[in-house]
């Protein structure tokens, strides 16, 4: 007799405080396009869906980078989402920009949810002790599962110096195979689950050194995936970003091996429809923020986004502000565990030609500020938006603005009317 049981992972990632629908970024044959997808009151009703269709043999789980994003979340320090997540149904959390508002705020939120925030990598400061739960063992459809979660490790590395005090966090490959055989031998587990925030490249390279991974959620880097990448084992998939759309592997399981799986990146447009209780919930919390979020200060000849790694339309407006307002001028690598950034920096009053093939040190072959080529004794004014990625080596006289970045967008903005920030080919690969 067949002990075949099946299971549903269903995966969220890098929402960003995205509560509602919006519109995000496609590219298509005729270039980039926008549609209007995404939001939890979709997202709550596909789960809901999911859970009819299995008969509830359904986990769900969530990559992280949940509790900052868009301004109402923001000005809440996240505890505007609280009540919209713990509808969902969601079995654990990682994080990353979650320790935006510290650790302890993040300790506050993750204690009013129900369900655990999980990290086998995020350690009390010059100590041995976790911050969080390393794993959460989960049954469903008679199957055990081990899951286990790993935060970015960048929270204290290249981030402001809020977001990890008190705590420090390493890339979890050590420990992950000490806790995966913990699982395994204490609590007998039927499946591994690894739920990480470290970004596509990490986790490939920790799937594909680690043994005893059944199935690998990948955050953080914002991939789309369509086909899970099968990994030492392992079925890894990412989710793209925003609630634009929810990762769903369907398991066949046998003697604690994965026998077969179908699996499905699922787009949250209007093919999904929106569960009524929560769309209401999600426009009651977003209500007190409508006013100030629909104030016209202009318009924009430019689609504004910022989704491409070398330069994006959203930070040439931003940088264009800021150079305006403060009269300034003007990542990648081999190792994946040493890719600890997101996008490249943004410039603007830049021109950079690189060749990105040569070694560290040789792959600048022209770069030019403003009309003129670089002089290296020279010194240049600049301005940046964030100390995220900017440690304190770089640079000389650092002065903190009275100007608020987005203060300094609205004044562009009601000088200029209309804006226009064009892809400028700040870096071209040559």
């Amino acid at each position: 007799m067949s002990n075949e049981k099946n299971l549903t992972v269903l995966q969220l990632n890098d929402v960003h405080g995205y509560l509602d629908e919006h519109f995000e970024i496609f590219y298509e044959a005729d270039g980039v396009n926008f549609k209007k997808v995404g939001g939890y009151a979709r997202i709550a009703n596909y789960l809901n869906q999911a859970r009819e269709e299995t008969n509830n043999k359904v986990m769900v789980l969530d990559g992280g980078d949940t509790f900052h994003g868009t301004y109402p979340v923001v000005q809440t320090k996240g505890k505007l989402s609280i009540p919209i997540l713990n509808r969902l149904g969601i079995d654990g959390m990682t994080g990353h920009w979650d320790f935006a508002y510290g650790p302890d705020h993040l300790d506050e939120l993750a204690s009013k949810l129900n369900y655990p925030m999980l990290a086998i990598n995020c350690y009390k400061k010059d100590t041995e002790e976790l911050v969080f739960q390393p794993y959460r063992i989960k049954e469903v459809n008679g199957l055990k599962i081990g899951i286990i979660g790993i935060a970015a490790m960048i929270v204290d590395k290249t981030m402001p110096e809020q977001f990890s005090k008190g705590v420090s966090l390493t890339s979890g490959k050590e420990e992950l195979p000490k806790y995966i055989r913990e699982v395994k031998e204490n609590h007998d587990v039927d499946l591994v689950v690894i739920m990480s925030h470290l970004g596509y490249p990490q986790d490939m390279k920790i799937a594909e050194e680690t043994d005893g991974i059944d199935v690998y959620l990948s955050a953080h880097t914002h991939n789309r995936v369509y086909e899970p990448a099968e990994v030492n084992g392992a079925l890894l998939i990412k989710s793209g970003s925003h609630g634009s759309f929810v990762g769903r592997l369907d398991l066949t399981v046998e003697d604690k091996k994965i026998t077969d799986y179908t699996h499905a990146l699922v787009l949250m447009d209007e093919a999904v429809s929106e569960e009524v209780e929560m769309k209401e919930l999600v426009q009651e919390k977003l209500e007190p923020y409508q006013e100030e979020l629909s104030e016209v200060i202009g318009e924009t000849k430019t689609d504004l986004y910022r989704n491409e790694v070398l330069e994006s339309t959203m930070d040439n407006f931003l940088l264009q502000s800021l150079l305006e307002h403060t009269g300034a001028e003007a990542t990648f690598s081999r190792d994946p565990f040493n890719q600890i950034g997101g996008y490249v920096k943004r410039m603007l009053g830049l021109k950079v030609y690189a060749k990105l093939e040569n070694p560290k040190g040789y792959r600048l072959q022209e770069v030019f500020i403003g009309d003129e080529p670089l002089e290296k004794e020279r010194v240049y004014n600049a301005t940046f938006v964030t100390v995220q990625g900017v440690p304190a080596k770089y640079g000389k006289d650092r002065k903190q603005l009275d100007t608020h970045a987005i203060d300094a967008l609205k004044q562009y903005v009601k000088k200029h009317e209309t804006v226009e920030a064009p892809l400028r080919g700040t870096i071209t690969l040559v």
